[in-house]
């Protein structure tokens, strides 16, 4: 019997191998070797096959399996650049909460 955890790494992995990026192993970065992509992860070997990820030399079905085919579906080429970060006071309507904010968590 499977955990709810291995039904989302499976759904994840179906999707992910429906609709295989021709440039997922150079997005990893990893190499391909024909179906399998291997690559490292959390300081260890990481391969991913259509129907399982191993992670150094065990199956992983958990959260690691989890993070690592979503990593997987949204690997792109693109540079991540995080937009400007912002204060609290920064945002629309937060003004009446500013002051519960600041004693709260900066003047502790």
């Amino acid at each position: 019997m499977t955990d709810n955890y291995a039904k989302i790494v499976q759904d994840n992995l179906s999707r992910l191998y429906s609709n295989l990026p021709k440039d997922l192993a150079k997005n990893l970065p990893g190499e391909q070797d024909e179906e399998r992509f291997i690559f490292d992860a959390f300081g260890e070997k990481c391969v991913i096959e259509p129907k399982r990820i191993t992670l150094g030399e065990k199956e992983h079905s958990s959260v690691f399996g989890i993070l690592i085919s979503l990593y997987a579906l949204n690997a792109c080429s693109d540079i991540c650049v995080p937009s400007p970060l912002k204060s609290f006071k920064e945002f629309p309507d937060s003004m009446p909460y500013v002051g519960a904010f600041a004693t709260h968590t900066e003047k502790l």
